[in-house]
């Protein structure tokens, strides 16, 4: 399955919980500068990442302490590791009375996942429940490299984010469901750097990306039953189609077909009388298309 980022890898986490540590692998001096732009390609703001030499003892575990230059005034920071099994996890607690008691660990990346693989946590910065599902996987080039990546889908309630991950250089890219996205510049991995790792840019300089007219995202939740959100992301007027098929090609139904102003857009897809299965997603305009697979799960 082809992504449109491959170019220059992308990675995608809220604003809101950009403190949780969604980096790996975790070895001291291992770095990541990420480029927020905006769903038409205006650059937010550039943010650069980095595990330290410091550790930290939580619960008798020792955790890497991570550090993240600031985002909209402020500094973020956050204690990862790998455990026992593999997993990598930050650790984590619960609002309330006891807030600064970390009383649990939340997976972040699970290399052993399988597409159709889900898990629930609670969020450390509110009670809502989070949903993790593995909605892909796929071979990519990044950074000259050819990668396995896994599409991995945070669901809270009507927000949530996209991300793909891969062990070479942890998470390649994604999307907020609002729109907004970031890229990865590079890294330094294991002392080798990868793309470019100088903390500001004036443009995005991929112009065949910016130019693109359409943009179809990750259907959420996914897998999903009965029912699932499709955002899709418009630059410019224009006559919109949006159309489901099965596997094999066959047109199961089509959910848009007529006029959209640019902007956010998202549509429900009720699959209520459908068997489980793969299913794809195909938006088109102005002579564009772009496809997305989906999972129904009964």
């Amino acid at each position: 399955m082809k992504k449109w980022w491959l170019g220059i890898v992308t990675f995608l986490l809220p604003l809101f919980s950009f403190a949780q540590a969604n980096f790996l692998p975790l070895k001291p001096g291992n770095q990541w500068v990420y480029a927020y732009v905006d769903w038409d390609w205006t650059l937010r703001e550039v943010i650069k990442t980095e595990v330290t030499d410091s550790f930290e003892i939580v619960n008798g575990k020792k955790y890497h302490w991570i550090v993240s230059s600031e985002i909209n005034g402020w500094r973020s920071f956050s204690s990862a590791r790998k455990n026992e099994i593999g997993q990598y996890v930050y650790a984590g607690g619960v609002p309330g009375p006891n807030w600064n008691k970390r009383d649990r660990e939340i997976v972040y990346y699970d290399p052993l996942a399988e597409v159709g693989t889900v898990w629930n946590y609670k969020d450390t910065a509110s009670v809502v429940e989070v949903k993790v599902s593995v909605s892909d996987q796929y071979q990519a080039g990044a950074f000259g490299e050819e990668v396995t990546v896994k599409v991995f889908n945070s669901d809270i309630g009507i927000n949530g984010t996209h991300q793909d991950f891969c062990e070479k250089f942890g998470s390649l890219g994604g999307y907020q469901y609002d729109g907004v996205q970031f890229y990865l510049k590079g890294c330094v991995i294991d002392g080798v750097v990868y793309g470019d790792t100088t903390s500001v840019i004036l443009e995005v300089n991929d112009q065949r990306e910016k130019s693109k007219t359409i943009r179809l995202l990750q259907n959420y939740p996914n897998p999903f039953n009965p029912s699932t959100v499709i955002p899709f992301l418009l630059t410019q007027a224009g006559f919109v189609s949006i159309k489901i098929y099965d596997i094999s090609g066959r047109e199961i139904r089509t959910l848009f077909d007529g006029q959209k102003e640019p902007g956010n857009h998202k549509l429900t897809f009720e699959a209520e009388q459908l068997p489980s299965g793969v299913y794809l997603v195909r938006l088109s305009s102005g002579g564009i298309s772009e496809n997305r697979k989906i999972l129904l799960v009964r």
